[in-house]
């Protein structure tokens, strides 16, 4: 194994039933690190909190964090940078602490179901229209994954019809349902 400890860890509530611990600590040791994975169980942060709580995270020494509900539009504008899909999905499930100490963010539910399209989704996703349950920061991400991969229609759903509508506004081809 390689030198040092990776410290990574989860923010979000509830988390304290996530698998996320054994599986990113396995992960590590597959690919020949030792890491802790800290879950950062969080109930109710306001901005100020969460800028105090991603500060401790740059302070602390992590190497990153993932972001999940209810917080991964919250932070968007607390990081000091985005890479061009959290951008654009102003959503992020994970923030990198660069050399600097800066906090990007990033969205890897979009890479990630594009990746899961491309084992062999592709032709049924491009073959009609997608239904989207939920227009919250993974199914933003889930629906700009369906564009790009080049979805003809994406009909939106969520049980809060202004965060459809959001959302659809944002991506060609979509529309709230």
């Amino acid at each position: 194994m390689r030198e040092g400890r990776l410290l990574l860890g989860l923010i979000g509530h509830p988390i304290a039933h996530s698998a996320a611990p054994a599986m990113m600590e396995a992960a590590a040791e597959a690919a020949g690190l030792r890491a802790h994975y800290q879950l950062i169980e969080v109930a109710g942060a306001d901005a100020g909190e969460l800028a105090r709580l991603l500060d401790g995270v740059r302070r602390l020494g992590f190497a990153g964090v993932n972001i999940t509900f209810p917080y991964k539009e919250a932070v968007v504008p607390l990081l000091d940078a985005l890479a061009p899909g959290a951008a654009a999905l102003a959503a992020v499930n994970l923030v990198k602490v660069e050399a600097d100490g800066r906090l990007t963010g990033h969205n890897t539910d979009a890479t990630g179901f594009l990746w899961a399209i491309g084992q062999g989704l592709a032709d049924a996703v491009r073959a009609g229209p997608a239904l989207l349950l939920g227009a919250g920061g993974a199914g933003r991400a889930i629906g700009w994954a369906l564009v790009q991969a080049g979805v003809p229609e994406l009909r939106i759903f969520d049980a809060d019809a202004r965060r459809a509508a959001a959302l659809a506004a944002l991506l060609p081809r979509a529309r709230a349902s």
